[in-house]
Parts: structure tokens; sequence; C-alpha cells
């Protein structure tokens, strides 16, 4: 991969550090809305449900094929960008309707959040591949990406005091040109030459490698029962007679929570393995769940999510590197957004399914405990995974 000749290495990193902070803002306007827009329309929690697995069912599929598209063409910008633009249509049309049309919004707004997700893969992948300076970097541009976040939910209120759900459309849009127009000029991702044309047959290569395959399989249980924190969670703080304060002041700590570590990434990777790094990760994601298994007040619960700082980012910094690590040179963006695809948008369609019927069955508390325990399966799968040496790169 070429080192960066037309831009000054702190200038590029400055630049996506902006691209991150205005790209998860208007993302946090689009997102952070879907189910009370849902539920003030009159959807039941089954149609709900419904919306919300066809939103990962399009993000599985589409975070594959962008990330083959990517490879194919040599180029993680260009789909970016277009997929931006898909994203302001989808979100003006998705909130549009504001009555029951099940179809409508079931097409609507699993296109629309399918993209938010094939979006997050991209803007990954564009930074990671740019150069080795921004991926050795990357958790101090994710941390802005947190900022972002954290900067978008309020302006979601804001905009909706002014005009409603139709001004989400152009609050979206406003962010997402400004996303654009900071990116005008930063390079596109720096692609391995490859003497024959990329094919779906050249997939097979990643799925033949046996580290990129456990490591896929670890992530997947990782960000199953990552996945069911938003439910489970949120279900026992209502059940203890939380307050929506309460459970938003859950979402607020988490995300500041996750800032710290995101600002130290690089210092990490250099005092640690990725391996590693993903192992405390695991170990402090089945503490996180018995600590909410046997909480017994919603302040306890929302003091327990700022565990967020020791579970999410060492989990998502550690995921990036080590795909990266594990895919052929030519495949970087196929491999990035096909794991998406499998550890992240597979997990958002099983791990409601799986929560709600455990809560029915078990009750919160031990639905809590049970995904504590799952978390072990892939701490010792993370064991095997780190006697493994690494398959296309010798960074560890």
């Amino acid at each position: 991969m070429t080192q960066l000749k037309d831009l000054s290495k702190r200038k590029i990193q400055v630049q996506f550090m902006m691209i991150f902070l205005f790209a998860y803002a208007a993302f946090a306007v689009s997102n952070t809305q879907i189910l009370p827009f849902m539920t003030q329309i009159g959807y039941t929690p089954s149609q709900r449900g419904l919306i919300l697995s066809g939103s990962a069912l399009v993000a599985m599929i589409g975070q594959f094929l962008f990330g083959y598209l990517c490879d194919k063409y040599k180029t993680v910008k260009k789909m970016f960008y277009l997929s931006t633009i898909l994203f302001i249509i989808l979100v003006y049309w998705a909130y549009s309707v504001t009555q029951v049309a099940f179809f409508f919004h079931l097409i609507s707004i699993s296109l629309m959040s399918g993209f938010f997700r094939i979006l997050f893969g991209l803007l990954d992948s564009w930074t990671i591949e740019r150069d080795p300076i921004l991926r050795k970097n990357f958790g101090v541009i994710r941390a802005f990406g947190s900022i972002g976040w954290i900067i978008g939910s309020p302006l979601t209120v804001w905009a909706l005091s002014k005009g409603g759900y139709g001004a989400l459309g152009l609050n979206v849009a406003i962010l997402s040109i400004i996303t654009l127009l900071l990116g005008y000029k930063v390079g596109d991702a720096q692609k391995v030459a490859h003497q024959q044309p990329i094919k779906l047959v050249d997939v097979k290569q990643l799925l033949k490698t046996k580290q990129y395959v456990v490591l896929l399989m670890i992530l997947l249980i990782v960000n199953i029962a990552m996945a069911a924190d938003a439910y489970t969670v949120v279900d026992k703080i209502i059940k203890l007679n939380g307050s929506a304060s309460d459970i938003s002041n859950k979402w607020v700590i988490q995300a500041i929570s996750e800032l710290p570590l995101f600002f130290l990434g690089s210092l990490l990777y250099k005092r640690f393995s990725a391996k590693t790094l993903l192992m405390v990760g695991i170990f402090m994601f089945v503490l996180r769940f018995l600590l909410s298994a046997f909480a017994t007040s919603v302040n306890q619960l929302v003091m327990i999510a700022s565990l967020q700082l020791f579970t999410f980012p060492l989990v998502l910094l550690s995921s990036k590197l080590l795909v990266d690590m594990e895919t052929p040179g030519h495949l970087k963006s196929t491999g990035q957004l096909l794991g998406m695809a499998v550890y992240m948008s597979f997990s958002a369609l099983v791990s409601p399914l799986i929560s709600g019927f455990m809560v029915d069955w078990v009750g919160t508390n031990n639905t809590l405990i049970f995904f504590g325990l799952l978390c072990v399966i892939p701490l010792l799968l993370s064991l095997w995974y780190k006697t493994m040496p690494v398959a296309y790169t010798h960074q560890n």
C-alpha cells in the first residue's frame, strides 16, 4: 500500500476525523427515531420486528455486494458517495408517510436502515485502506464518530420540534452533503493490483482461510450478545419502573464511555496485540452481562453501562485490524464488509428473536446470565485463535 504523497499524514487524519463527525451525526439523526416513529404511527411490536429484520437482511446482502464491488472496481470512495446519495433519498422517502402503510415502510425503512449499516462498513474500509497511518490511528478517527453521534442525537430532537419527521430528511441531507464535501479532495482507498479481474469465486479464498472463519465465528457470537444488550437491559430498566430519561442516560453514558479507548487506540496497538485486546473486550462483556443480571436498581444498570469503556471499543478496534490482517490484499473491502454482514447484520437479525424468546421463557435476569455465559464461547475460541499465525501479514 503506497504512502500518502499529496497530503500530510496529519492533515489526512484530521480530514477523516471531520468526515466521521458529520457522517455519524447524519446516521444518528436518521436512525435514533426509527422505533419512536413506527410506535407513534401505530405499528405493533411484531410489525416493528419484521421491519427491523428486513433492514438486517438488506444490510447483509448489501454489505457483501458493495464489498465485492469495491474490490472488483478498485474503489471505496465512489461506492461511499453513491450509497450516501441513495441514503439521503431513502431517509426522505421512509419518513414521508406518517400513517400505517406496512408494506411501504417494510421496504422504505428496511432500505434506509440497511444502507445506514452499509455506509458504516464503507466508511471504515475507506479509512483503513487509504493509508497505513490511518489504520494505525483508526481508534482516534472513530472516536469522532461517537462524538458525531452524541451531537446528532439532540439535533434530532430539535429537528422534530421544528418540523416533525419531515425535517429529518433535510437535516440528514445537510450533514451528508457536508460529509461528501469534506471527502471531495481526500484520495480513494489504495487497492492492491491483481493479475486477473476479481470474480465472485475469489470470495472462496476468504472462506477457505481458517483464521478468517474462526475470527468471524468469535465476532458473530459477541455481536449477538452485544445487540441483545439494547433489548434486554432496556427491558429490565422498564420493569424496574425506569423512565425514558433513564434509558436515554444509559445510551449517553455508553457513548461517552467509548471515547477514551478510541482516542488511545494507537497506543493500545503499540502495547498489546489486537488478539489480546479482543480477549479482554470479550471477558468484560461476560462481566457486564452478569453484573446487569444481578443489578437491583435502575441506577445500577445505568452505571454498569459505563463498562462500555472496556467492551465495545476493544472489540471494534481489534476486529477491524484483525479482519484486515486475515484478508488477502486484493480482497480487503470484501473481507471487511462480508465480515460485517456476518457478525453485525446477521446478529441484528437473530438477536432480537433470541432475546425476546428468552425473556418470555426464563425472565430478564436469566436472559442476561445466558448472554454473559454465551460470551464464554468466543472467549475460549479466542484462546485458540491466538495460537494461529496471521494469514496474510506479519502484524500481531
